[in-house]
C-alpha cells in the first residue's frame, strides 16, 4: 500500500504540502516579481498564469502571509523556513508597522533630529512628533498594528 501511495505522491502531510509545492514557490515568485515579500492581504495569485507556479493559481497568498505573521500559520514550516524567509525579508516577527517604524519612521525622525529638537509623546500605537527647528509644526505617526 505504501508504495502505490508513494508512486501517486500522495502527501502525508497536507500543511507540508501546500507549504513546499504552493506557498513556498508562490511566494518566491512575488518576490522575484515584486522584489519584496509584503503581500497584501488581498492578493490571490493570478488563475492561468503559466509565470506563476500551475498548483498555486488562486492560491490566497496573501491570507496565508497573514496567518504567518500573526503567528499561528504554518509555525513548524516558518521555522523550517527561517534562513530563506529572512532572505525574502517576510515580516513576520512583528508586525508591518512595527518593522515599518523601526526601519524607516524611526531612522528618519533620527536624521532630522540632528538639526532639530524633536518631542515625542502619545500611546502604544500613536505618537505626535513636535518639531521644534525654523518652522514649527507637528506630524502625527500611526504605528498601529
Amino acid at each position: 500500500m505504501e508504495t502505490e501511495l508513494k508512486e501517486m505522491n500522495f502527501a502525508h502531510d497536507a500543511f507540508q504540502f501546500q507549504w513546499d509545492e504552493i506557498i513556498m514557490p508562490a511566494l518566491r515568485h512575488f518576490y522575484k516579481v515584486h522584489g519584496h515579500t509584503d503581500v497584501s492581504y488581498r492578493f490571490v495569485v493570478p488563475d492561468s498564469d503559466d509565470a506563476w507556479p500551475r498548483l498555486s493559481w488562486n492560491w490566497p497568498l496573501g491570507g496565508t502571509v497573514l496567518r504567518v505573521r500573526i503567528g499561528n500559520g504554518f509555525s513548524r514550516q516558518v521555522e523550517e523556513s527561517k534562513e530563506e524567509l529572512k532572505k525574502m525579508k517576510l515580516c513576520y516577527e512583528m508586525t508591518m508597522p512595527e518593522r515599518d517604524w523601526n526601519e524607516k519612521i524611526l531612522p528618519a525622525l533620527m536624521e532630522l533630529a540632528k538639526c532639530t529638537t524633536i518631542v515625542l509623546w502619545g500611546s502604544r500605537s500613536w505618537y505626535h512628533a513636535h518639531i521644534r527647528g525654523p518652522k514649527k509644526h507637528g506630524i502625527f505617526v500611526s504605528v498601529e498594528s
